[in-house]
């Protein structure tokens, strides 16, 4: 019995359960809805409207089902480049059709991306990002929101019809005062999520690398490095590069460098893992790499042909043949656009007239201007 001016002391435990029991049950916020579906884009036909569709989102980004009703709008945002400020907001109300039309573009270059709104105001993740150019290109960010992959839309489609996706991530791990950046553009089985090992496209596609500039003016990003390791910004076209790891070893590979866009760019037919690399460019003709050292030219897309990847600052021409070890001529080499430019010859393992050669060792050389490479490569048969 509890006497006058006295009071029981409830347990913390009990306290708690009785708080629980009057709150009663709490609805959980619900988290923000998924992307909308299957969005495209294109240009009109005189270049003076450019056109989005799409399809409604279905569920919420944990998962959880979405209802039309759920949805309060969708968000098209226009911007005048990958990054930065918003140029242009427009709203559309999800009881229309999933289809816009920008009618303002008169010939110029924006980027789009559309977003769901719930009815609470959560924004889901942004769409990949369509550009009103004529190939009614797609842009896909890395995680590094710089970094991208720019594919024409019909390509992209075509991938999705074999169920691939692509995908960039920014490997931080690599990076060091040399390697600025580290990203893998990746073909991934867009049901299982897992990479595509071996993948070539059937068209070369524009994989960029994005950098930052700090407040001295210098290329920043990557692993810290003394600020005389790092170039200014407007030299950055003769100190950066993009080299790309073969399986087994990294190979420069060159690149197209856009001070003003802050990115390292290069058309590629095969995906993997890139890096930006403080370089001191060549002056002349240079072999960078020969790969594979022996070939296995049996058709299965595994070591099929030897790439011969050199650099060309000056544009001269570039040529490159066969030999067997008497020096008698077997073939001439070919030139192969799994890089953009003309950087790269390759080798098939077959004769002038087409037919397979006898396994063995095999000479070869390549001629850049007045600079010659030779060396010896094996078909395995």
């Amino acid at each position: 019995m509890i006497g006058p001016g006295r009071s029981r002391r409830v347990p913390g435990s009990l306290f708690l359960l009785a708080l629980a029991v009057s709150l009663g049950p709490q609805a959980r916020a619900a988290s923000p809805p998924s992307t909308p579906g299957r969005v495209s884009g294109s240009l009109s036909a005189a270049g003076l409207s450019f056109t989005l569709a799409w399809s409604t989102p279905t569920s919420r980004v944990d998962g959880s089902s979405l209802a039309l009703a759920d949805i309060r709008e969708y968000r098209i945002i226009r911007r005048l480049g990958l990054t930065g400020a918003t140029n242009q907001l427009f709203l559309q109300s999800p009881s229309t059709a999933n289809v816009f039309t920008d009618n303002t573009v008169s010939g110029g270059l924006y980027y789009y991306r559309v977003r769901a709104t719930d009815q609470s105001g959560q924004d889901s993740p942004d769409s990949d990002i369509f550009a009103s150019d004529a190939s009614n290109s797609v842009i896909i960010l890395a995680d590094d929101q710089l970094s991208h992959i720019k594919i024409p839309g019909a390509d992209l489609e075509s991938l999705a019809a074999r169920g691939l996706s692509l995908r960039g991530t920014r490997e931080t791990s690599e990076e060091t005062s040399r390697v600025l950046k580290s990203v893998n553009f990746r073909v991934e089985d867009a049901f299982t999520g897992e990479s595509v090992k071996g993948f070539v496209a059937d068209r070369p596609v524009e994989l960029s690398i994005g950098y930052s500039v700090d407040g001295d003016g210098r290329v920043s990003h990557g692993a810290p490095a003394g600020a005389s390791d790092r170039p200014l910004s407007s030299a950055a076209r003769q100190a950066l590069s993009l080299y790309w790891h073969n399986g087994s070893d990294w190979i420069k590979v060159g690149s197209t460098v856009n001070e003003e866009q802050r990115v390292a760019r290069i058309t590629a037919r095969l995906a993997g893992r890139f890096q930006l690399r403080l370089v001191d460019q060549p002056l002349e003709a240079q072999l960078n790499a020969v790969y594979p050292r022996t070939v296995t030219p049996n058709g299965d897309g595994v070591n099929d042909l030897v790439f011969f990847l050199f650099e060309n600052p000056t544009g001269a021409p570039a040529s490159g043949t066969i030999y067997d070890l008497r020096s008698a001529k077997v073939a001439d080499v070919q030139n192969r656009d799994i890089f953009g430019g003309d950087t790269v010859l390759a080798w098939d393992g077959r004769d002038g007239s087409g037919n397979p050669v006898a396994g063995g060792l095999y000479l070869y050389k390549i001629s850049v201007g007045d600079r010659s490479f030779t060396g010896s490569i094996a078909v395995a048969r």
